[in-house]
């Protein structure tokens, strides 16, 4: 019997009240069969079978949208090569675009990919609203409850225009073996190393998944801080034990055939300050009061010099 399951991954914009979009994702799901979403059910859309005697403990997240996929074929290879050395994984893309779910569900079945697609809504009250923000949280958010109400143990955070090592999984369940969260660095457009804060390469365990929402803040003078400089700051107010460095090769796509790598390394001392998560919560707090992203300036004064 298929069982219906609402995910709720309303946002709540804390500074500006009136920017609080809602967002009523959802999708159906058996040990079987699972449809992408009501919308997809009702224009006919073909239900996916799954591998249901398949042992999942790892979901591999991502959102995406058409216009931001230039390294999307990249990436679901890549994807292939990760499931074949971690067969408990699990691909989960979401993305409010109704009109690419189809050809991410082909895409998926081209990479003989086991995974699903999921859709979400964004709905920004108001031209101020960071539309790009917003639905990047929400589509967390949606795989998040995705993971809540799935059971596995671990969610691994990946960016749609890089590529990892195959190994990815095998590598960043070692190294969060006493942590809460790990994450690993990747290089960035400046072509510096950003181990500071969180996203590109983030497995999160289950137990502090269940405690924090992602959300993100949009101060009335326009200046933003992200959801995942949020989602640290949560992380220190719940004492959870994060784990960062750059712990496996990974290849970051920019476009137009430019792609930027960074392999294993130790954090050099400098770089182990500014990643202390004592330190990055201060910078995070004064950002808030300032109505400033503090940390990202900081990252991009000091950080890129290393």
């Amino acid at each position: 019997m298929l069982s219906r399951r609402s995910v709720d991954v309303s946002l709540l914009n804390e500074i500006v009240p009136d920017q609080c979009p809602f967002f009523r994702p959802e999708f159906y799901l058996t040990n079987q069969i699972v449809w992408t979403t009501e919308l997809n059910r009702d224009r006919g859309a073909t239900p996916k079978t799954l591998d249901y005697m398949r042992q999942v403990d790892v979901v591999v997240g991502t959102t995406t949208v058409r216009k931001s996929s230039f390294a999307l074929d990249h990436f679901l290879l890549n994807q292939y090569e990760i499931q074949s050395n971690y067969r408990g994984s699990e691909l989960v893309i979401a993305t409010d675009d109704p009109d690419f779910v189809d050809e991410l569900e082909s895409l998926i079945k081209k990479y003989n990919l086991f995974g699903c697609v999921i859709m979400y809504e964004t709905e920004p009250h108001n031209h101020k609203s960071n539309y790009r923000l917003q639905s990047i949280t929400c589509g967390r958010n949606a795989v998040r409850e995705y993971v809540l109400n799935s059971g596995e143990s671990y969610l691994l955070f990946l960016d749609a225009d890089m590529t990892y090592d195959p190994q990815i999984i095998d590598i960043m369940k070692k190294e969060i073996d006493g942590y809460d969260v790990v994450q690993s660095g990747y290089m960035v457009r400046s072509k510096s190393i950003n181990a500071l804060g969180f996203g590109g390469c983030s497995l999160i365990k289950r137990d502090i998944l269940s405690k924090i929402r992602f959300r993100y803040y949009e101060f009335k003078n326009g200046q933003v801080i992200d959801e995942f400089n949020i989602f640290e700051l949560d992380l220190f107010r719940r004492g959870a034990r994060i784990n960062k460095g750059v712990f496996l090769s990974i290849n970051h796509y920019l476009g137009h055939g430019e792609v930027i790598s960074i392999n294993p390394r130790d954090l050099s001392l400098f770089q182990k300050v500014t990643t202390w998560s004592l330190l990055r919560y201060v910078l995070l707090q004064l950002s808030i009061i300032s109505k400033y992203d503090i940390t990202r300036y900081f990252q991009r004064l000091l950080y890129g010099r290393s």
